[in-house]
């Protein structure tokens, strides 16, 4: 085989490698969060966003109204749909615990668990990472009751 036949050979078959492994590599959301910044919040919603700007982290969000001010609380990936199968609604009281992250210039909670009432919503496990009845070999957000 010619050298440059070698070399373009070479050069394929690492990009080819390259392109199957990170496939292979589950979506990676736990660099986000840090479980050592985990805070807990109550508020009462004033907005359900399942469709953010440009701006905003995608996925689900909600506005909550706290004593200090508003806060932007991401729920999940959208594909998810916590708030529609969850009946979040403009004017529930909840308590949210997450991890505050900057992102893009705003300030966003990583929300991984809800609390509306008795209902308990596990969103994220403790690393951070998204729990979803759609995500592969996931677990679904379920409530408890306390």
């Amino acid at each position: 085989m010619k050298p440059k036949g070698l070399l373009f050979t070479l050069l394929l078959s690492s990009c080819l490698f390259a392109n199957i492994t990170s496939a292979q590599l589950p979506a990676r959301s736990g660099p986000l969060y840090r479980a050592d910044r985990e805070i807990t919040i109550s508020g009462r919603v004033v907005a359900v966003v399942t469709r953010p700007s440009s701006r905003s982290l995608p996925g689900e969000h909600l506005t909550l109204q706290t004593p200090k001010g508003k806060v932007d609380v991401q729920l999940g990936p959208a594909r998810a749909r916590i708030a529609e199968e969850h009946m979040l609604r403009e004017g529930d009281q909840v308590e949210v615990t997450g991890a505050m992250i900057s992102r893009r210039g705003q300030n966003v909670l990583l929300a991984r668990q809800l609390k509306r009432g008795t209902q308990v919503l596990t969103l994220r496990n403790r690393r951070g990472f998204p729990i979803s009845a759609r995500g592969r070999g996931a677990r679904s957000a379920a409530p408890r009751t306390q």
